[in-house]
């Protein structure tokens, strides 16, 4: 089963409109065998169909199961995952994949709308960042995913290397000699030499910039992270016109010898300031709205608010569940549906179809359960 098959979570929630739904999230460390992670889906699968009788009684299970058992059945696509886990929602007649790249609590739910808090909680956990790994005459380009990171294969028109980018053009190459008639002949002397190395450096360093900005920044909007010596790090910002250049984060270490595994302890901590630069914005946010009263966390008014498409953003707590569900504009808790049904969720599904965001934020940051933004105060 391949992922890049399935629709886009846009195209499947704008495609499908009529429910129930099962919604599956799993994740698992490194080196989890494959059979072990195709019992653990085969497990969420009974589940899911057990509650579907229980909730759903007149819904057949059959078309589900069909959308279901290949990815379960398929010891490939389980092979094939690269992330930390991987989330499936279905109505039994479209499925939508998505690879997880953040740990998430195991989920198997069958509910009236999809279960999509936790891939919005993936997407504001997960950074999103290019790094430009700088020697003084080469340069690696990596990009890195939640807390993965991949090496980027540049075509060959790329500039990776300044012999290859500067060709006959370079100056501090081997010492230039300059004839000066009557047989005699003057050496630049090592001053000359390495003025002439560090200006290569620079028109090396501009090309790179000039094709970074042109066919990755630029088209795919992503921040970029320097990485390398002190002094190479400094004559890249020197020269750079890349304003999606990070300008304080940057990792100081020669990447001429780095493996992967010691490039991902690094990024670490750019990770994490990335995550807390997001979480801080939005606490302006928040409190901004806060001053000028259009923020609310009485939960009727965020109901009666997203139902009419009043809502600019929606903040959920991770990890958060009200059991309840929407009967019209009325919060009902006592059938069955609701018992296994989040009210939140069904207000990100809502304030999502109707142009808003969603905004899933730690407990410490938002220590109620749901808050929101109004369009107006």
């Amino acid at each position: 089963m391949d992922i890049t098959t399935r629709p886009t979570l846009q195209q499947f929630l704008a495609d499908t409109k009529q429910g129930p739904y099962v919604s599956l999230y799993l994740s698992w460390p490194d080196n989890t065998p494959v059979e072990e992670l195709r019992i653990r889906f085969k497990n969420m699968m009974k589940h899911v169909k057990a509650v579907m009788g229980e909730t759903y009684p007149k819904t057949d299970f059959a078309p589900y199961a069909a959308e279901l058992e290949p990815y379960e059945q398929d010891p490939m696509f389980w092979q094939a995952c690269e992330t930390n886990g991987i989330g499936v929602l279905t109505n039994g007649a479209q499925t939508y994949v998505t690879p997880m790249y953040e740990n998430v609590d195991e989920v198997a739910m069958v509910t009236e709308l999809p279960q999509i808090l936790p891939l919005v909680l993936d997407e504001a956990t997960a950074t999103d960042f290019d790094i430009l790994a700088l020697n003084a005459d080469s340069i690696k380009l990596y990009h890195n995913r939640g807390h993965q990171v991949k090496a980027v294969t540049l075509p060959d028109d790329a500039p990776q290397t300044l012999t290859g980018t500067l060709g006959t053009e370079i100056r501090g190459g081997e010492l230039n000699s300059v004839p000066q008639g009557g047989g005699h002949v003057t050496y630049h002397g090592h001053n000359d030499k390495s003025a002439e190395k560090a200006s290569d450096q620079r028109r090396f360093y501009q090309a790179v910039d000039q094709y970074l900005v042109a066919h990755y920044s630029n088209p795919n909007k992503m921040p970029l992270v320097l990485m390398g010596l002190a002094e190479n790090v400094a004559v890249f910002r020197e020269i750079s016109k890349n304003h999606h250049l990070l300008p304080k984060l940057a990792v100081m270490k020669s990447p001429a010898t780095l493996d992967f595994v010691e490039l991902d302890d690094l990024l670490a901590p750019i990770r994490e300031t990335l995550r807390d630069r997001r979480r801080q914005r939005f606490a302006a946010i928040i409190e901004k709205a806060r001053s000028n009263d259009s923020y609310t966390e009485e939960l009727t008014t965020i109901v009666t608010a997203a139902l009419r498409g009043q809502l600019a953003m929606l903040f959920v707590q991770a990890g958060a569940r009200i059991h309840a569900r929407l009967d019209g504009e009325q919060i009902e808790h006592e059938s069955k549906v609701a018992q296994h049904a989040n009210l939140l969720n069904t207000l990100a599904d809502i304030v999502l179809g109707r142009g808003g965001q969603v905004v899933v934020l730690p407990e410490e940051q938002l220590p109620a359960k749901v808050g929101a933004i109004m369009r107006y105060a």
